[in-house]
């Protein structure tokens, strides 16, 4: 190893994301204590320094190549292509053999470093989802069927039984706050959704079929080979238990699936909806030209999530080629009767926009399609996120976004954040936590 290689390897591993600064604050662990030598890395050779920015992975090449050799991030041509690269990774990694613990456990872990937002939102949507071992645990040492709200309570006292920990961070209400990505300069924007920024029609079919592979995984990760969760600082450690399993289709999927809606949103709030008609066919001139769309897991919440965003907009012409590609053709929905009712695919959406306060664009929707649909029940959990894409994220009527994250472990600059969302809907992470607080 010459001199350079001995010194690009003995500072790359402290190039991090919370490390650079361009990160909005430095009041939370880098997790990576820094030399004293680190601040002046700046003045390095270049040749060094380029050395360095172009082994870096995703998630630091965005912090530290604007500090180290002055790129843009909102129109660096490599971050598409390392954006690419990555999912293109995933997917060879799990076409190696779906079977094998330690492939998906590796995918699993990729995700969690170079994705730590999306991930930690997923890793806690299964701390408050219903596990089926808790589940069943539950009704074994009961007699009795738990309710949704009961089994998280079930969930609270299992952590706080092993770990006696109900303050941490990850479990204290005040932490979680609302990011609204309309706010986020290109650059933050750029920095934190590398997925959704450099979105072409390339990485929208790589994520799907990333989501779909991973769907497919059946099998447990488990022990010995599961997740590094200590990839996400957040403090406590449930692959130690039994009791609970990570399955890398639900955890993987939720990370995916956040990065898709995010980069939805982003592409028709930029006007790129060529290639968002490219991805979902909607200039196909033949029923089903593309059935490959059709087994993407990640199709169906898309779909509804544009369709919404196009509904709040009033784009009429964008609303009728989802409904002629998707909604007409029976490929999304359960029936389709000729008597003037909302079809499944069109209740669920109106349900999930008038849940969501976007009474303007569930009335202009209902008009355009003229159906006749009145819900006199409240919209369940699954309904009133539908039009949204996952739990974790708002849309507005004024069509911005809003996406909920952990404020100990993230950071947004001040005019982003949102700290009194509202009660309805609820940030998902409330759930859990206030009930803990009983």
């Amino acid at each position: 190893m010459n001199l350079k290689d001995t010194i690009v390897a003995g500072i790359i591993g402290y190039l991090t994301t919370s490390s650079s600064p361009l990160y909005p604050s430095h009041d939370h662990n880098s997790y990576i204590a820094k030399p004293t030598w680190f601040e002046s890395i700046h003045i390095l050779p270049h040749l060094i320094k380029s050395d360095m920015v172009e082994r870096l992975d995703l998630s630091a090449y965005l912090w530290w190549a604007p500090v180290l050799l002055n790129t843009d991030s909102t129109n660096d041509p490599k971050v598409p292509d390392k954006v690419s690269q990555f999912l293109a990774k995933l997917n060879q990694t799990l076409a190696l053999n779906l079977s094998y613990p330690a492939v998906t456990s590796q995918v699993a872990n990729e995700l969690f470093k170079q994705f730590p937002l999306e991930s930690t939102n997923a890793v806690f949507e299964k701390i408050v989802g219903i596990y089926p071992r808790l589940a069943q645990l539950a009704e074994s040492e009961t007699g009795l069927l738990h309710t949704q709200s009961n089994l998280f309570i079930e969930i609270g006292l299992f952590i706080n039984r092993h770990y006696n920990t109900p303050r941490l961070p990850l479990f204290t209400r005040t932490n979680w706050k609302y990011v609204d990505l309309a706010r986020l300069s290109p650059e933050e924007f750029a920095r934190n959704f590398p997925v959704a920024h450099t979105a072409n029609i390339t990485i929208l079919n790589q994520m799907a079929h990333l989501d779909s592979a991973i769907g497919e995984y059946e099998g447990p990760v488990g022990l010995p080979q599961h997740p590094n969760l200590d990839l996400l600082h957040l403090g406590i450690n449930l692959m130690d238990s039994s009791e609970v399993v990570f399955y890398l289709d639900l955890v993987g999927k939720g990370v995916i699936q956040q990065m898709a809606n995010v980069a939805i949103w982003h592409l028709y709030r930029t006007g790129q909806s060529a290639v968002l008609a490219e991805f979902m066919d909607l200039d196909s001139t033949s029923d089903n030209s593309n059935p490959s769309l059709i087994p993407y897991p990640m199709l169906y919440p898309a779909v509804n999530l544009l369709l919404a965003l196009a509904a709040i907009q009033q784009d009429e012409d964008l609303i009728w080629k989802l409904t002629r590609r998707w909604i007409d053709d029976g490929t999304l929905s359960y029936q389709n009767e000729e008597t003037g009712d909302a079809i499944k695919d069109q209740r669920d959406v109106l349900v999930c926009l008038r849940a969501n306060g976007m009474q303007e664009a569930a009335s202009y929707l209902q008009q355009l399609w003229n159906v006749q649909y009145q819900r006199l029940k409240p919209a369940s959990i699954s309904r009133a996120t539908l039009c949204r894409g996952d739990r974790w994220l708002r849309v507005l009527p004024s069509g911005d976004m809003w996406l909920a994250y952990s404020a100990h472990h993230f950071k947004f600059s001040d005019e982003a954040i949102i700290t009194e969302p509202g009660a309805d809907p609820v940030n998902p992470a409330f759930e859990i936590i206030d009930l803990w607080e009983e």
